[in-house]
C-alpha cells in the first residue's frame, strides 16, 4: 500500500494492522503528490466530474461533497478502458444493477407518510436529487423549501431537461422542468439495506429519519 504520509496511515494502529496482513506499506517523499500519481489522478477526475455538475445544474459550490459522492458512485458502476469490468464487479465478482440510477440534480418528489401530515396537507415534499445513501436503500433530496438534504426511499424524479430558473432557500439556483413522464424510483438491493440514518454524517452531510415537512410555496 503506498500513501502520501498523511497521519491518518502513518500511525502505530495502521502499522500493527498492517503488519497483521502482511502488507508492506509504502510512502511517497513529503510534498511530491506526483509520486502518488493513481490516487491524485482519481481524486482530480473526481473533482472535475463534480464540479462540472454542479456548474451545469447551477447548484452551489457547497454541495461538493454530494456531487463528488455522487460522480464516485457512478464511477464504481461504469467499465474500465484497462479490463473492460467496473470496479464494483472487479471487488465483489458481480455485475451493478443501474437500474435505480438517477441524473444528479433533477428535479425529485418525496412522498410524505400519512403520520406526518394533515387529511388536506401535500403528499409531497419538493427537492433537487443529489444523491445515493451508501448504508441503506434511499435517496438524498436537497429540499427546496429549506435547503435542508433529507433521505427517501419514495421518490418520483423527472429526468427531462431543464427550462427556466428557480432559486432554492440556500440561494443557489437551478433550472427549472417541463412537463414529462414521472418514474418511480425504488432502489434495488445492490444499494445496501438498513434503516434510514440519522444525526450527521462524518462530512457533515445532513440526514433525515423520515420525518419530512410540507411542501410550502
Amino acid at each position: 500500500m503506498q500513501t502520501d504520509r498523511g497521519g491518518e496511515y502513518v500511525n502505530e494502529e495502521m502499522t500493527t494492522l498492517l503488519s497483521k496482513r502482511g502488507i508492506t506499506h509504502r510512502k511517497t517523499t513529503g510534498y511530491s503528490p506526483e509520486q502518488n500519481r493513481s490516487a491524485e489522478q482519481l481524486n482530480k477526475d473526481l473533482q472535475e466530474k463534480g464540479r462540472a455538475m454542479l456548474e451545469d445544474l447551477g447548484l452551489g459550490e457547497e454541495l461538493w461533497a454530494e456531487a463528488m459522492v455522487t460522480a464516485n458512485y457512478t464511477r464504481n458502476r461504469l467499465p474500465s478502458r484497462v479490463h473492460g469490468k467496473t470496479p464494483r464487479e472487479k471487488f465483489f465478482g458481480e455485475k451493478p444493477d443501474v437500474s435505480h440510477m438517477r441524473v444528479f440534480g433533477a428535479r425529485a418528489y418525496m412522498h410524505i407518510p400519512k403520520v406526518n401530515r394533515k387529511k388536506m396537507q401535500l403528499v409531497s415534499e419538493r427537492g433537487v436529487f443529489v444523491g445515493y445513501e451508501s448504508d441503506s436503500k434511499t435517496y438524498r433530496v436537497l429540499q427546496e423549501r429549506d435547503g435542508r438534504i433529507l433521505v427517501s426511499r419514495d421518490v418520483i424524479v423527472n429526468e427531462k431537461p431543464a427550462f427556466g430558473t428557480i432559486e432554492l432557500s440556500s440561494g443557489s439556483k437551478k433550472e427549472e422542468e417541463g412537463a414529462r413522464d414521472l418514474s418511480h424510483v425504488s432502489p434495488p438491493t445492490q444499494m445496501g439495506v438498513g434503516d434510514i440514518p440519522t444525526g450527521k454524517s462524518s462530512i457533515g452531510r445532513e440526514e433525515s429519519n423520515g420525518s419530512l415537512g410540507v411542501l410550502t410555496r
